[in-house]
C-alpha cells in the first residue's frame, strides 16, 4: 500500500485512481480495493460505482464520528458535487435485507455491493447553508451567536437488481428534515419522475398540505354528514404499515364512501406539526411499491449528515 503525507493527499489519489491496485494510506484514512475507509473497514467512506464507470461516488451519509465527519468533509471539497451522491449506508444495508450484518467483514462486503450493483440514474446536488444559532460560551457561560454550516443531503434516483429507489429528505420532517430510502413502484428516469411515481393516485393540481407519506387536500365547504360518526384523535389510516410506527394523528376525522377525512392537526413524532384548521381535508396516501401500493422505506441508522 502506498503512503501518503495526508488526508487530503490520499482521498486526491483516491478519486483520481480509486481502483488503483496499490491504494494509499495516510493515517486513520485509507483505500484499498477501490473503497476509501475512515478508521477501520467497518466504516466504508466512499465508493466508486461500477456501471457508472467509475466516475461517479457514493458516499456515506451516516453519522459516526467527528474525526469520520471530518473525512468526509475533505471528500466533499475533493470530488465536484456533480460526481457524487450522499446516501446513509444504514438505509442501504437495511434495503438490500442485512444479509451480511453480523459478519465482521460487513462494512467490506455492503461497499463492494454497492460499489459493483449500484447505477446512479440522476440526482441533485447536496447544499450547504451557514445558519446562526446561539449556543452558551463553555468560558463566561453567556449565550452568543455562532455561525454554522448545514449540510442538506440532494436526491438521489438509483437502481440496483433492476428496482429503482429514491434516496431524499423529506422537509417535513423536524429539524433539518427527515431521511427516507424508497422503492418506486415503477422505473423512473429522473428525480423529478421519481416523485410523480409516488404520488397519490387520484391527486390531480389540486392544492394540498402534506406530511410525510400523507397528503391533505382542502373540500372548501364541506360539512360532516349526519349519521357518521365523529372520531377524536384519529389515526391516519395507511396500506399494510405498522399503526404504531408510522402513527400520525389528526385532531378528529370521520370516513365517507371509503374515504378518510380529517381536521385540525396532524401530529407524528418525527414530523413538524400540519395544521389544517377547520377545513375538512381528503386523506391521500402516497403511491409505494409494496402489495396494495404500500410504502416500502427506511430510514438511517444513527441519523446522517
Amino acid at each position: 500500500m502506498k503512503w501518503y503525507q495526508s488526508h487530503n493527499a490520499v482521498i486526491e489519489a483516491f478519486v483520481d485512481a480509486p481502483m488503483d491496485e496499490r491504494g494509499g494510506r495516510a493515517s486513520n484514512l485509507f483505500f484499498e480495493d477501490g473503497v476509501l475507509y475512515s478508521y477501520g473497514h467497518h466504516f466504508p467512506l466512499a465508493v466508486p460505482l461500477k456501471r457508472n464507470d467509475y466516475k461517479f461516488f457514493v458516499v456515506n451519509g451516516d453519522n459516526y464520528s467527528s474525526s469520520t465527519a471530518a473525512h468526509r468533509g475533505k471528500v466533499f471539497r475533493a470530488i465536484s458535487q456533480e460526481k457524487y451522491a450522499v446516501i446513509p449506508f444504514t438505509a442501504l444495508g437495511s434495503m438490500l435485507g442485512d444479509v451480511y450484518s453480523r459478519s465482521s467483514n460487513y462494512g467490506f462486503i455492503l461497499a463492494r455491493i454497492i460499489m459493483n450493483e449500484i447505477m446512479v440514474i440522476d440526482h441533485t446536488a447536496d447544499t450547504f447553508e451557514d445558519k446562526t444559532v446561539r449556543v452558551r460560551n463553555r468560558d463566561t457561560g453567556e449565550m452568543e451567536e455562532k455561525v454554522i454550516t448545514e449540510h442538506l443531503l440532494g436526491s438521489t434516483l438509483f437502481e440496483i437488481y433492476g428496482d429503482y429507489y429514491l434516496s431524499s429528505i423529506d422537509p417535513s420532517g423536524k429539524g433539518r428534515g427527515l431521511y427516507f430510502l424508497t422503492k418506486l413502484p415503477r422505473p423512473a428516469e429522473s428525480i423529478e419522475d421519481a416523485y410523480a411515481s409516488i404520488k397519490p393516485k387520484g391527486l390531480n393540481g389540486e392544492a394540498y398540505v402534506r406530511q410525510g407519506e400523507f397528503f391533505f387536500v382542502p373540500q372548501e365547504g364541506m360539512t360532516k354528514p349526519r349519521g357518521i360518526d365523529l372520531e377524536k384523535k384519529v389515526l391516519i389510516e395507511n396500506r399494510g404499515r405498522d399503526a404504531e410506527r408510522w402513527r400520525h394523528v389528526a385532531t378528529e376525522g370521520f370516513r365517507l364512501d371509503g374515504v378518510q377525512y380529517v381536521r385540525g392537526t396532524v401530529r407524528h413524532p418525527e414530523h413538524k406539526m400540519c395544521s389544517l384548521g377547520n377545513v375538512w381535508h381528503r386523506v391521500y396516501e402516497a403511491q409505494g411499491a409494496g402489495t396494495n401500493g404500500a410504502i416500502v422505506s427506511w430510514s438511517s441508522g444513527g441519523g446522517f449528515d
